[in-house]
């Protein structure tokens, strides 16, 4: 055997004699370039070593080993060049980034620490990156390749190979061979490209694409997704069976929770996991049975079914039919004409662009119709619903629900069916003007009577189903009718008229006017400056319920009477009373039934101080109230064991 021994400098090692053949480079980097042909050495076989530095080894002899060493001071690989050449040939890259050319044999390629480069060429070789983000491509044979640790890249060729990409996150392309692929831990990108393959993802979320050949997918622990996305058509799959068919070639899906479909019209059906759909490009099916699923319809005309579990559907572009099932779901339509169900659960729907039909189903949903003429119907619960732009149609079904009423976003009809139901305005910066009917439905005008400013509610239209209104931030004029409303301010000016029965007036900020009419009407000023009166000719509050008086420092001339009768709890005024106290300074009381006084979550420290009229015996009751003064009325006042913290009884 033929030694060659180099310097610590640049070496040039050139050996063009035949036999086995020992070369070091030593220090330096060096070039060792074996020129005799395999015909001429025969089976005899090159030693070569590099040493320290960036080496270029090139082997010609038919089983040769190759050593790329250390570089610099040996703690740092050296960039190495190893080629094996023809023969079956082993090759150790060390540290350092090394580029490993097996040729032709059958070859073992060890890159070592590094982000090397591993290349098998022809026969049936073994390559292992070692440590490092490796980049490891086979060429035509059987392979055993191992990414080692690092996010490496494996590319195969022809061939039945076994691919392995050990811990990291690796992307793995098989070969057109009957291969075998783990992922290793972390998240991987496997290809099973040609053949009948076997995929195991292990731990870690990996994606697995589709090639062609029926193959054996086992996502292992993670959540892992397969994607149909490149087939030339449409594809079946059912988790909870793990068949498939169609373009997925007669894929088996094992531990598997989230499939990508075609650009076809695909089906795609979950199991008991919490499964993510796409559909992709064309008309698919999506069912997400139980668990809390995540279905995307993408383009075209689908429908998506979430099951059991708190899911979320988006049907994407086009005309989609989206439903819910048991759960608390999100339902979005996105652009086209899409019709929403979310059935048992509290939901929450929206239409998206488009003319749009929704139900909300069972229990208390948010339902927002966007752009579009909508149909939205509430269902059972206490339901919100928000037409959006556009001419509306929003029906509340069973159950207290609220309408959010908005300027400027079309004309929409409002009807309450069964419970309570109330427009809200309040988002609104214009004053609304809304006289509710008792029959039929009444339409908001332009202009508002109040003022002759532009209404809020301009167009809207008011079913008499529709039970309470609250205004906007300007001035609000709210005018009830036979029936029983209720009336909120917003900001502004504003005026609330009652009906004729037992109506509920709340004048909140700004300068109101509550005017009960006919009826035993409720009054509750909380906040602002609010006047009171029983009727429009500004007569004493008369046969009303409630009187109910908050955020005030003081009650000046207020008088009330009763029709007759003497009813528990008729002809109430309540002063709300926290840690201050709230001075009465004039009040009279007239008619046969009893008066009560009392504080409003008023806290046992509180007090109400009231001011004296004439001469009268009071008697209080102080089981919970610190103190309470006396308040003169035309009778004698008389104890109660109510447990009230202030409280008097005329």
């Amino acid at each position: 055997m033929a030694t060659y021994t180099g310097t610590n400098g640049v070496n040039s090692i050139q050996i063009r004699t035949a036999g086995a053949h020992l070369a070091y480079g030593l220090g330096g980097n060096d070039s060792i370039i074996v020129q005799v042909s395999a015909l001429a050495t025969g089976d005899a076989g090159d030693t070569l070593y590099g040493g320290q530095g960036n080496d270029v080894i090139t082997a010609a002899g038919t089983n040769d080993v190759l050593y790329g060493d250390d570089g610099d001071n040996g703690a740092s690989g050296g960039n190495d060049v190893l080629n094996g050449g023809s023969g079956n040939d082993t090759i150790h890259g060390e540290a350092g980034a090394d580029d490993l050319l097996g040729g032709l044999g059958d070859d073992v390629l060890h890159g070592g620490a590094g982000n090397d480069l591993l290349s098998g060429s022809n026969g049936d070789d073994q390559l292992h990156g070692g440590d490092g983000d490796d980049t490891i491509v086979t060429g035509t044979g059987d392979h055993v390749v191992t990414g080692g640790a690092g996010d490496d890249e494996i590319i195969a060729s022809g061939g039945v190979d076994v691919l392995n990409g050990d811990a990291g996150n690796d992307k793995i392309i098989a070969g057109d061979g009957a291969d075998d692929v783990r992922g290793g831990d972390g998240a991987d990108d496997i290809d099973g490209g040609g053949g009948d393959d076997r995929l195991f993802g292990d731990a870690g979320d990996d994606l697995f694409r589709h090639g062609l050949g029926a193959d054996q997918i086992d996502g292992g622990a993670g959540a892992d997704t397969v994607t149909y996305a490149a087939a030339a058509s449409g594809v079946g799959v059912d988790l909870a069976t793990g068949g498939t068919t169609g373009a997925s070639g007669g894929d088996t899906l094992t531990a598997v929770e989230s499939v990508i479909g075609t650009g076809f019209a695909d089906v795609l059906i979950g199991d008991g996991a919490a499964n993510t759909f796409e559909g992709g490009d064309g008309a698919d099916g999506l069912d997400g049975r139980d668990g809390a699923d995540r279905l995307f319809g993408g383009l075209g005309l689908d429908t998506l079914l979430g099951g059991g579990g708190d899911d979320s559907l988006e049907g994407g572009d086009g005309d989609d039919q989206l439903d819910g099932g048991a759960g608390a779901d999100t339902l979005e339509g996105g652009l086209g004409i899409d019709a929403l169900f979310g059935r048992a659960g509290a939901d929450r729907i929206s239409g998206g662009d488009g003319d749009d039909q929704m139900d909300g189903g069972e229990d208390n949903d948010l339902l927002s119709g966007g752009l579009g003429l909508d149909i939205i119907l509430g269902g059972d619960g206490l339901d919100t619903l928000d037409g959006g732009a556009g001419d509306d149609q929003l029906d509340g079904d069973a159950g207290d629900d609220v309408f959010i009423g908005r300027e400027n976003d079309g004309a929409d009809l409002f009807v309450g069916d069964l419970g309570f139901d109330l427009v809200n305005y309040e988002a609104s910066a214009a004053g609304v003007y809304v006289q509710l009917t008792s029959a039929g439905t009444t339409t908001a005008p332009a202009t508002n009577a109040l003022n002759g400013t532009p209404n809020a509610a301009a167009g809207d239209r008011f079913a008499s189903t529709i039970e309470g209104v609250v205004g906007g931030a300007g001035n609000d004029l709210l005018v009830g009718f036979d029936g029983s409303q209720t009336f909120v301010t917003g900001g502004g000016n504003n005026q609330l008229q009652g009906g004729n029965d037992a109506d509920t007036l709340i004048g909140t900020a700004g300068t109101n006017s509550l005017v009960g009419q006919a009826g035993g009407d409720t009054l509750i000023g909380m906040g602002g400056t609010n006047t009171m009166s029983g009727d429009s000719t500004g007569n004493p509050i008369a046969t009303d319920s409630y009187v109910c008086l908050g955020g005030l420092s003081y009650i000046s001339n207020a008088q009330f009477a009763t029709s007759g009768g003497n009813p528990i709890w008729a002809d109430a005024l309540y002063v709300r009373a926290g840690t201050a106290f709230s001075l009465v300074t004039s009040a009279s009381f007239t008619g046969t039934s009893e008066w009560y006084l009392r504080g409003l979550n008023s806290q046992a420290e509180s007090w109400v101080r009231l001011g004296v009229l004439n001469d009268t015996t009071v008697t209080t009751d102080n089981t919970t109230a610190n103190s309470l003064a006396s308040l003169v009325l035309a009778r004698t006042l008389v104890a109660n064991p109510a447990n009230y913290d202030d409280y008097l009884l005329g």
